[in-house]
């Protein structure tokens, strides 16, 4: 796919997704100012091509644009919310790498 492709190669953080969301066999992109966009490919698939200064995994379900997490909060069990207020899950096994990711940048 073309569009997907593309993706990739974007150079300003507001136009990749900044959530990647997984359903059984297929993954919802989520971008900042645009459309979610759904592929029929596991997270998996992408996961291997993405940058990993920029993004990543806090669950198994979920891929995070670290440019776009607003806050971490501690509370019932942790999760990140988002800059558009989106609000994402941290496995407990993520948290500590999360939080030193997010104090990297």
């Amino acid at each position: 796919n073309h569009n997907l492709r593309r993706l990739f190669v974007f150079t300003h953080s507001y136009s990749f997704p900044h959530i990647f969301v997984t359903h059984s066999n297929y993954c919802k992109f989520i971008f900042r100012q645009s459309a979610p966009m759904i592929i029929s490919k596991n997270i998996g698939t992408y996961e291997e091509s993405l940058d990993e200064h920029l993004f990543m995994r806090v669950s198994r379900p979920n891929i995070v644009n670290l440019l776009c997490v607003k806050e971490y909060i501690r509370h019932e069990g942790g999760y990140v919310r988002m800059i558009n207020g989106d609000r994402v899950e941290v496995s407990a096994s993520k948290k500590d790498k999360l939080l030193e990711r997010l104090g990297s940048l």
